[in-house]
C-alpha cells in the first residue's frame, strides 16, 4: 500500500477515509468503470470553475456573500472525496488535515469563510479544482476510449456485410480497399483495444491516485504550520490564564483574608485601648478577633485549594479525585485503569480540575443518579472519562440546549458558562467559565476534550492529555 508523503513524519498525519474498507480490485471491469466514475468526477471540476468566479462576481452586490460559505464547503468536498476514494479504490493513502477555524453563523461567517485561506490544505483543495479537471479528464477518458473502440471495431466486424460498414464509414472504406480481409483486422485490432482498456483501468486508477497525493496530500510544511499555530494560540491562552489567574488571587487575597486581617488588627486594637477601662467589652472583642482569624485563616486555605489543592499532594490525582466523589449528592465511582505512575503535578493539576468541572456538571445540571470516573493512562497519553447516567448530554442541559458540541457529538456550546466549578461554587481556580475554559487549560498542555452523548442517555466526557508534551 502507498504511502502518503515521502517521510515518515507525513504518515503520522490523519489519512482521509481511515475507517473505511479498501476495496482495491483485480476486475478489469470494475476498474474500467470506477474509471469512468472518476471521468465524470473531473468533469464535476469544470462546474466549479463556472461557479467559482460567478460566486465571487455576485459579491459585488452582496448575493454572493451569502453563497461563499456552501462553495467552499462544495469544493472542499469534492477534495476530500478524491482522497477517500484514492484510498479505498487504489489503496493509496492521502494525508488529510485542516486547521480548526471557528466560524459564525449568518453573513459574518460567510465572511469568515475566507479566512479558511490561511489553511494550505483548503488553498489545495481550489488548485485541486483546476489540476484535477485537467489532469482527469484526459487520464481518466482513456480506459473507456479504449474499450468503446475495441466494441465498436468488433460490432463493425460481426455485421460488415449486413449493414453494408465500407459504404458510410470512410475509416472503415479505406481500411476495405487497403486490406483484403479487413474484417479479419478489424476484429483483431478491435480485440487489442479492448484487452488495452481492459488492463488500463488499474493502472489509470493508481495514477489518477498518486496524482490526487500530489496534489491534495496534507505535507510536512502544512503540518508544522498548523502545529506551530496551535503551539502560538496556547502560548497566548496560557499567558492570558496565568494573568486571570494572578489578578483572581490578587482579588480573592483583598476582598477577603486582606479584609479579614485588616478587620482583625482593628479589633485588636480597639480590645487593647479597652483592656483598662472596660475588660469585659475587650475580651468580648478578643474572642472576636478569635473568630475573624479563623476565618482568615479559612479563607486562605480555600485560596490555597483553589490553586493546588493539598489532597492532591497528599493523595494523587485518584485520590483527590476520590475525596472529591465522596462529597458529592449521587453516587460516584473512581476507577484507575492500570498504574497511573508518577506524573507532572501540572498534568495532575489540569486532570484534577478537568474531573471536579465535570462531575460538578453532572450532578447540578444532569440529574444523573450515579457517576462514573475512570482514570488511567494509554499508550504515551493519560486519560480521565466522566460518565452520567443523566438526561443527556448533561453537559448539554447545563450550557442551555447548546449546539454541537467537541468531535462533532451531541454536547455543550464550549462557549457558553457554565454553573459550578470555575463560577465561584466550587474548588475550580481556573480561569474562565466551563468548558471553554476548562479548554484553555488543556490547550497549553496539549489536551482533548472531548463530549459524546452515551447510548442515549447520559454524557460521556473524555480528557485526554499527551505525556511527552509535559
Amino acid at each position: 500500500m502507498d504511502k502518503p508523503g515521502a517521510s515518515g513524519s507525513d504518515a503520522a498525519l490523519p489519512v482521509a477515509g481511515a475507517g473505511e474498507p479498501i476495496t482495491r480490485s483485480r476486475n478489469p471491469l470494475v476498474n474500467v468503470g470506477r474509471a469512468t466514475a472518476v471521468w465524470f468526477l473531473a468533469l464535476w471540476n469544470l462546474v466549479l470553475w463556472v461557479l467559482i468566479p460567478s460566486v465571487f462576481a455576485l459579491c459585488l452586490v452582496w448575493v454572493g456573500v451569502i453563497l461563499l460559505r456552501p462553495l467552499a464547503a462544495l469544493v472542499r468536498g469534492n477534495a476530500r472525496l478524491h482522497r477517500r476514494l484514492a484510498r479505498r479504490w487504489s489503496g493509496v493513502e492521502v494525508a488529510e488535515q485542516y486547521l480548526d477555524l471557528p466560524g459564525k453563523p449568518g453573513i459574518a461567517g460567510s465572511l469568515g469563510a475566507l479566512r479558511s485561506f490561511k489553511d494550505p490544505t483548503v488553498i489545495k483543495d481550489w488548485v485541486w479544482t483546476l489540476a484535477g479537471l485537467l489532469v482527469g479528464v484526459a487520464l481518466c477518458l482513456l480506459p473507456l476510449a479504449l474499450v468503446g473502440q475495441g466494441v465498436w471495431q468488433l460490432v463493425a466486424a460481426a455485421l460488415w456485410d449486413p449493414l453494408n460498414v465500407g459504404s458510410w464509414d470512410t475509416t472503415l472504406s479505406f481500411i476495405h480497399t487497403a486490406w483484403p480481409n479487413a474484417r479479419l483486422y478489424l476484429a483483431l485490432t478491435g480485440v487489442l483495444f479492448l484487452v488495452l482498456g481492459l488492463a488500463a483501468g488499474g493502472a489509470v486508477l493508481t495514477l489518477h491516485a498518486r496524482w490526487v497525493r500530489l496534489c491534495l496530500a496534507t505535507g510536512n510544511t502544512a503540518a508544522l504550520r498548523r502545529r506551530l499555530a496551535a503551539v502560538e494560540d496556547s502560548r497566548r491562552d496560557a499567558v492570558q490564564m496565568q494573568a486571570e489567574e494572578v489578578a483572581r488571587i490578587e482579588r480573592d487575597l483583598h476582598d477577603g483574608a486582606q479584609a479579614r486581617l485588616v478587620a482583625l488588627g482593628m479589633t485588636l486594637g480597639r480590645a487593647e485601648r479597652l483592656m483598662q477601662t472596660d475588660p469585659e467589652r475587650a475580651q468580648e472583642l478578643m474572642r472576636q478577633a478569635q473568630t475573624d482569624s479563623s476565618g482568615a485563616l479559612e479563607e486562605l486555605r480555600q485560596l490555597v485549594r483553589g490553586i493546588r489543592p493539598p489532597v492532591l499532594a497528599d493523595r494523587g490525582v485518584a485520590g483527590a479525585l476520590r475525596s472529591l466523589a465522596s462529597s458529592l449528592e449521587v453516587p460516584t465511582t473512581v476507577t484507575e485503569a492500570g498504574e497511573l505512575g508518577e506524573l507532572p503535578e501540572v498534568v495532575e493539576s489540569a486532570l484534577y480540575f478537568a474531573g471536579a468541572e465535570l462531575m460538578t456538571n453532572a450532578v447540578k445540571h444532569a440529574r444523573a443518579s450515579s457517576i462514573a470516573v475512570t482514570l488511567g493512562t494509554f499508550g504515551a497519553a493519560v486519560r480521565l472519562e466522566v460518565l452520567d447516567d443523566g438526561a443527556g448530554p448533561g453537559v448539554a442541559l447545563a450550557a442551555g440546549g447548546g449546539p454541537v458540541g467537541a468531535a462533532g457529538t451531541p454536547g455543550a456550546d464550549a462557549d457558553a458558562g457554565v454553573l459550578g466549578v470555575g463560577s465561584g461554587e466550587g474548588t475550580h481556580a481556573g480561569t474562565g467559565t466551563g468548558l471553554a475554559g476548562l479548554r484553555r487549560r488543556l490547550a497549553a498542555l496539549d489536551g482533548v476534550l472531548e463530549l459524546s452523548d452515551a447510548g442515549g442517555r447520559g454524557t460521556r466526557a473524555s480528557v485526554t492529555i499527551p505525556l511527552a508534551v509535559s
